[in-house]
């Protein structure tokens, strides 16, 4: 990577030698090497563009002025270099932390420009003039949103740090007044993980118009509702689409849960999982017993057994046999439901 640095140090300072300071058009072509281009394209980091990567080695090498370094360089840039006062650099920090928070996957445009600027559209001017955020493009149903550039990011991830430390008190708050079987459930099946590490709700049971018949309890839904209003509401949430609501949650958040993990959820879990597959069995969406098998993750066939055991001894279901593709038999299919529903409501302390 030395090597290819030392080849783009030449690049540019032929460029510099050749070209005055500001020139928008460029007289010669200048070619990159296959080679280089390829050490260049590896050195760049997950959804950095071409020209960032250029930039970034080209300040490394002093030919740029250094780079916004963090947080705080950030802040002084604003209030000592351009003037900013405190209010104002306050709201530059906020609106590249909702960016950073809400542009969910790699694979989308990021937060919708619909969603932000009509409240921070000088604040998202000043990121962009300074390299934080960028703008990309799509004609989908939103034609641009904002993701942040790799300093962007850097700087998106430590402001959301900071609002957990500041807020903790006010998150640990919400979250306790969860109990930890309905939390669970509320995080496991209200979002799902995006490979940014995002928590988003795009695709969970809970989101969406439908809702599997085991989720539909109108207190729970409520519940989920609340929660995610909350964590808005206390800044560690953005709803990124609010016409369609896609609520999102930074990958710090998801940290932050794993820290305050409590292991004896993992039976809670279990058992939600048996009820899920137990429910898709009944409406065919399982055909069988490979099916059951492949729908259960955390959860073993022996205990799904045990629970077609009960639902047996009280007339719901035949026995379960093991090894049969078709493994046990629904004797009441809306019988079973209206159990599970039951068992589903105690469980998670709800109730219609």
């Amino acid at each position: 990577m030395d090597c290819a640095k030392n080849d783009l140090h030449n690049i540019l300072v032929i460029k510099s030698q050749n070209h005055n300071i500001g020139d928008s058009v460029m007289s010669h072509t200048i070619r990159v090497s296959d080679e280089l281009y390829g050490a260049i394209d590896d050195y760049r980091k997950k959804d950095q563009s071409f020209q960032d990567v250029v930039e970034e080695m080209a300040e490394e090498i002093g030919l740029l002025p250094a780079r916004i370094q963090d947080a705080d360089d950030l802040q002084n840039k604003l209030q000592n270099l351009y003037g900013f006062n405190s209010e104002e650099t306050s709201r530059v920090l906020k609106a590249l932390r909702i960016i950073y928070i809400g542009q969910e996957d790699e694979g989308t445009i990021g937060l919708p420009h619909e969603t932000i600027d009509s409240e921070y559209a000088n604040e998202i001017d000043a990121l962009k003039r300074l390299k934080l955020v960028r703008e990309k493009h799509y004609t989908g149903m939103h034609d641009y949103g904002y993701r942040t550039t790799a300093v962007g990011e850097e700087i998106g991830s430590e402001l959301t740090r900071e609002i957990l430390d500041e807020r903790q008190s006010d998150i640990e708050s919400i979250l306790n007044s969860y109990k930890n079987e309905l939390l669970a459930v509320l995080i496991q099946f209200g979002f799902n993980k995006m490979e940014t590490g995002h928590l988003s709700d795009r695709g969970a049971e809970f989101s969406g118009q439908y809702v599997e018949d085991i989720w539909d309890i109108r207190e729970l839904l409520d519940e989920y509702q609340s929660f995610t209003d909350q964590l808005i509401d206390v800044g560690i949430g953005v709803n990124n689409d609010p016409d369609n609501r896609r609520v999102v949650l930074p990958p710090e958040f998801y940290d932050y849960l794993r820290q305050r993990e409590d292991n004896s959820l993992t039976e809670v879990m279990k058992e939600i999982e048996i009820y899920q597959t137990m429910v898709s069995y009944a409406h065919n969406n399982l055909e069988n017993r490979a099916d059951l098998l492949a729908n259960i993750d955390i959860a073993a066939e022996n205990e799904l057994q045990a629970q077609i055991r009960e639902f047996h001894q009280d007339g719901l279901t035949s026995r379960y046999l093991e090894g049969r593709d078709a493994p046990f038999l629904i004797k009441d299919k809306e019988a079973v439901e209206e159990r599970i529903a039951q068992d589903m409501e105690n469980l998670l302390g709800v109730a219609e």
